[in-house]
């Protein structure tokens, strides 16, 4: 017997989860470029509770190009998604699934330098989940800021 398709909400992380960090040296609005800098959104985590609570999958699909223009290191990145998930948890929500795109067209970093098909709004993040985790994108839904 073949499992059926399932639902998810399809959700951006910076300014759709977590806050948004203004930059004045840069005169820029952007992601946290530091783990102290990541603070969830009032509502954020109850708002995920509400979907899982409504059978939904919970799918992060997130343009993180902050690597690729030199703001960050692999590792600060790394810390930054594990303060993420911390303070998601701490309020009793989760995902299910994170799918982050690091690329970026004029990268200072050669190996993340491309336009690729997984960076918003290209739906090649939203696809490769949809594939991996069987999912039913005429079913499901895309929550970002922008």
């Amino acid at each position: 017997m073949m499992n059926k398709l399932r639902r998810a909400v399809f959700l951006d992380r910076d300014g759709t989860l977590n806050k948004m960090i203004y930059y004045p040296d840069h005169g820029i609005i952007d992601s946290p470029f530091i783990p102290s800098q990541m603070s969830l959104i009032p509502g954020a985590a109850r708002a995920l509770k509400n979907l899982r609570r409504k059978k939904f999958l919970l799918i992060l699909v997130s343009n993180q190009p902050g690597v690729a223009k030199g703001h960050m290191g692999e590792k600060t990145f790394a810390a930054i998604d594990k303060t993420f998930d911390a303070l998601l948890a701490k309020q009793g929500a989760a995902l299910d699934s994170k799918y982050y795109c690091k690329h970026h067209p004029s990268a200072t970093l050669v190996k993340y330098r491309k336009k690729c098909a997984c960076s918003k709004p290209k739906p090649g993040m939203l696809l490769l989940a949809a594939k991996n985790l069987r999912i039913d994108v005429k079913r499901s839904y895309m929550v970002g800021d922008g």
